[in-house]
C-alpha cells in the first residue's frame, strides 16, 4: 500500500549510501554517546540523528542495549544532534533543548571522533484508549496522529486487535487527536469533531497517562472503478484519481495499481465530482468522459458502494498543462519515487518528517514538480509539509 505526498522534478537523493536503514555521508569524522533515562538507565534502540549546517539529516545510528551510538562516515563540519524514540520519553535536541535553535552545535573535524554527545530523556506523558466502530467492534490498525495546539504534527500511534492504542512520548501541554484509517471508516477528530478548529483538547503531563480516549468510528462510502487506455484497453497504472467537493476542494486522491484499479475509501455522505491526473501523456477528463469540472456528473455517497466508475483515457503523447489552484496539487508514488506535480510559481519550502516528527529533509525549490527519491528508506510513516507559495500537509505510508 502506497500513499500520498508531494513533489517537483529534480530527483532529489539523500546525500550519502543507505547501509543498513543508516545513512552514510562519503566522510570519515564521526561522533559518539549515550543515550539513558533520568535514572540513568541505558534506552536501547533510540535513533539519534545527525543534522548538518543546513537542517538537513546527514547521518543516523540506533542505540545498542547499553544505551551506546555512533555514526561514523560524515564528513567534517557543524552538527547538531537530536533522539528520537518510540519508547516513551521525550526526544531533545543535544544539549537538552526542546527545537533547532535550542540546540547547541558542535564542530568535527576530518577523521576526528568525538565523543560524550550524550543524552538524558523524560519519560514523556501518554494518551490512551481504544479505537471501535459503530457496532461496538474493535479497529485494528487506525493511526492515531496526535498535534498541538498550533497545528503541528507531534507523533503517532496505531490501534492493535483490540482497538487499543497508546500516543507516548508527549511534553507537558495541550493536544488535539485525529484518526486516520484505511478501513473504509470515516475518519475524526477527538471528540467526534469535524475539523481541527473544533477539535476538544486533551491536557497532558510528562509522566502521567490520560486514559479512556475513545473514538468510535462510522462506516464510509466507497468509490472503485479502472482507468484504461482508450485505443486498447489495456490498464494503465500510476494514474492519480482524485475526488472533490462541489466546491472544487480537493476531498482525496488515490493511484491506479498495476491493474489500472483505484479505490477511494472513508467518504463521508454527501456530493462529490471525480477526475483523473496523469504524467504518461494521457488526456485526463472527469467523470463521466467530461473534460471540465462543471460538466462532470456528480456521484452521491449515503455509506455505500460506487463501483464501476470507470475511465477511458485517449494518449495523445501531450503532457496536460492546465491552470493551477491548490487543489490540483498532485501527489503519487511510482516505485521508490514520490512524485509532486502541479505546484503553483514561487519560493517553496519542502520539509520530510518521519512518524516520530523528526526533520529527515528541507530544502527551498522553485519548480513546479519534484520528484523524492525512497529509496534505502525504512517502511513507515512520514510527513511532507510544504510553505511559501503553496502551504500543505500530507501523511503517507510507504510499504516496498
Amino acid at each position: 500500500m502506497k500513499r500520498i505526498i508531494e513533489i517537483f522534478t529534480i530527483v532529489l537523493l539523500f546525500n550519502g549510501i543507505i547501509f543498513g536503514g543508516v545513512i552514510f555521508s562519503p566522510g570519515n569524522a564521526s561522533f559518539s554517546g549515550y543515550v539513558k533515562n533520568s535514572t540513568d538507565s541505558p534506552i536501547a534502540g533510540c535513533r539519534v540523528y545527525a543534522y548538518d549546517s543546513l537542517g538537513n539529516v546527514a547521518a543516523f545510528m540506533e542505540t545498542d542495549s547499553t544505551g551506546y551510538y555512533l555514526i561514523a562516515g560524515i564528513v567534517s563540519g557543524e552538527y547538531r544532534a537530536k533522539t528520537s524514540n518510540q519508547s516513551g520519553y521525550v526526544d531533545v535536541w543535544y544539549i537538552n533543548g526542546n527545537n533547532w535553535s535550542e540546540a547547541t552545535p558542535f564542530t568535527i573535524q576530518d577523521a576526528d571522533t568525538l565523543t560524550g554527545i550524550n543524552f538524558s530523556l523524560n519519560y514523556g506523558g501518554c494518551i490512551s484508549g481504544q479505537v471501535k466502530n459503530s457496532l461496538n467492534e474493535p479497529i485494528e490498525g487506525v493511526y492515531i496522529d496526535a498535534y498541538d495546539t498550533l497545528q503541528n504534527f507531534i507523533t503517532s500511534a496505531i490501534s492493535d486487535s483490540s482497538g487499543a492504542y497508546s500516543v507516548k512520548g508527549l511534553a507537558t501541554g495541550y493536544y488535539k487527536l485525529h484518526t486516520e484509517n484505511y478501513s473504509g471508516y470515516i475518519n475524526e477528530w477527538y471528540d467526534n469533531k469535524t475539523s481541527f478548529e473544533i477539535a476538544d483538547r486533551i491536557g497532558v503531563t510528562m509522566g502521567d497517562t490520560v486514559s479512556g480516549i475513545l473514538f468510535q468510528l462510522q462506516p464510509g462510502g466507497v468509490i472503485s472503478g479502472n482507468v484504461m487506455a482508450s485505443d486498447s484497453g489495456t490498464p494503465i497504472a500510476g494514474v492519480t484519481v482524485s475526488l472533490y467537493n462541489l466546491d472544487q476542494t480537493l476531498y482525496e486522491s488515490v493511484q491506479t495499481d498495476s491493474s489500472g484499479f483505484y479505490k477511494i475509501s472513508s467518504i463521508e455522505n454527501g456530493n462529490y465530482k471525480l477526475g483523473t491526473y496523469n504524467a504518461f501523456g494521457y488526456v485526463d477528463q472527469f467523470f463521466n468522459d467530461k473534460s471540465s469540472f462543471e460538466d462532470a456528473d456528480t456521484l452521491s455517497i449515503t455509506g455505500d458502494t460506487l463501483s464501476n466508475i470507470n475511465f477511458t483515457l485517449v494518449f495523445t503523447g501531450i503532457p496536460q498543462i492546465g491552470s493551477l489552484k491548490e487543489s490540483d496539487i498532485k501527489i503519487f508514488f511510482v516505485g521508490e519515487k514520490l512524485f509532486i506535480n502541479k505546484l503553483p510559481d514561487g519560493e517553496k519550502d519542502l520539509s520530510l518528517f518521519d512518524i516520530s516528527g523528526v526533520l529527515l529533509k528541507k530544502l527551498k525549490i522553485n519548480y513546479n514538480n519534484t520528484t523524492l527519491d525512497f529509496c534505502g528508506m525504512r517502511n513507515g510513516v512520514y510527513f511532507i509539509k510544504l510553505k511559501g507559495a503553496v502551504n500543505l500537509d500530507k501523511k503517507i505510508i510507504y510499504i516496498e
